[in-house]
């Protein structure tokens, strides 16, 4: 029940890369890169749970790619989900997990000041959970170069790798509640459907 790991052998040269705590493997279409999911260790999990932690205080997945030809694993922190083209390379699509905010400590030797009236409530602001969506980067593992799509709550690549579909509940200025594509080749974004923040497809 320990943690395992993931081994790369390269035939022609015999050379082994392994990386530890892998799963949810996923080979790239042109066998470039390998993706995958790196869990936390299983011990602090375990240590954390026996201390009754939250499920946000818990560590998190991370997503690491094995590029093959350069022999380097890169890891990107807290991941909920990842998917890639199954008839084609050269992409991967991510969804990232809500960082916890962390609130700065009272300075102590800090001056008192007076007590501000408390101001209107403002406008409560969205954030991303599993009612509204989550943030999805769109990586071309060619050049490395990302895109990013708030609140989205699904997402699938093209079998082909034409393009990515997905639903988002919006972020009131620049992308509407809907469902939409995107295509990989133009990079043009095309609203499929409009003017709702709940469904399925």
């Amino acid at each position: 029940d320990g943690d395992g790991k993931v081994i790369f052998y390269h035939l022609k040269t015999n050379a082994q890369d392994s990386v530890k705590r892998a799963a949810e493997i996923g080979l790239g279409y042109d066998s470039r890169q390998v993706i995958f999911k790196i869990k936390p260790q299983q011990k602090v999990v375990k240590e954390l749970r026996r201390q009754k932690k939250k499920k946000e205080d818990l560590p998190k997945d991370s997503l690491g790619i094995y590029h093959i030809a350069q022999r380097k694993t890169e890891k990107i922190p807290d991941v909920k989900s990842y998917k890639i083209p199954e008839k084609s390379g050269g992409w991967l699509a991510y969804q990232l997990e809500v960082k916890k905010d962390v609130k700065p400590k009272p300075d102590a030797n800090a001056p008192k000041t007076e007590e501000k009236k408390p101001a209107a409530p403002a406008k409560k602001k969205k954030v991303n959970n599993d009612e509204n969506g989550y943030t999805l980067v769109l990586r071309s593992l060619g050049d490395g170069k990302e895109t990013q799509f708030g609140y989205v709550k699904e997402y699938t690549f093209a079998k082909f790798g034409q393009g990515l579909l997905f639903a988002s509940t919006g972020n009131d200025s620049t992308l509407k509640a809907g469902v939409y594509w995107y295509d990989l080749k133009s990079a043009q974004l095309t609203t499929l459907h409009a003017g709702k923040s709940k469904f399925k497809y």
